[in-house]
């Protein structure tokens, strides 16, 4: 390998260590359907909810930018805007809108645990979990 290859090699590794450092956020992201399975096994959800859910779960990605955010499920895309308005720790309060015209601010908290991003199920009190692609 040549010299010039590594250290390409080091600097693309430390750049990308870098942004995760700095926005641990930014990145591809897919639902994890087995992770989110068990995430629901410990919610207060009924028998029918989890059924209904479990079909979805594993097919949404999202693609996080420092200031955006795109969601793509069964080739429907969305997308919007999004602002870390605090962070502690791992977790971190976001206010986000969808770019419908119509759509209004919103916040919720995420949290990052083993790697994995958690984001809240608001209508039933859960979370999806996410993996970095």
């Amino acid at each position: 390998m040549s010299g010039r290859l590594i250290l390409t090699l080091i600097a693309v590794g430390a750049a990308g260590y870098y942004f995760y450092v700095r926005d641990p956020l930014v990145g591809e992201w897919q639902s994890d359907a087995a992770l989110t399975a068990s995430e629901l096994e410990t919610a207060h959800v009924s028998a029918l909810a989890k059924q209904r859910l479990s079909k979805v779960f594993g097919r949404m990605r999202l693609e996080i930018t420092d200031t955006e955010w795109n969601s793509t499920l069964d080739g429907v895309t969305q997308t919007g805007s999004y602002e870390v308005l605090s962070s502690d720790g791992d977790c971190f309060d976001i206010e986000f809108t969808a770019s419908d015209a119509n759509a209004a601010k919103q916040r919720t908290t995420v949290c990052l645990e083993d790697g994995n991003l958690h984001i809240p199920i608001q209508q039933v009190g859960a979370v999806e979990v996410f993996r970095r692609i």
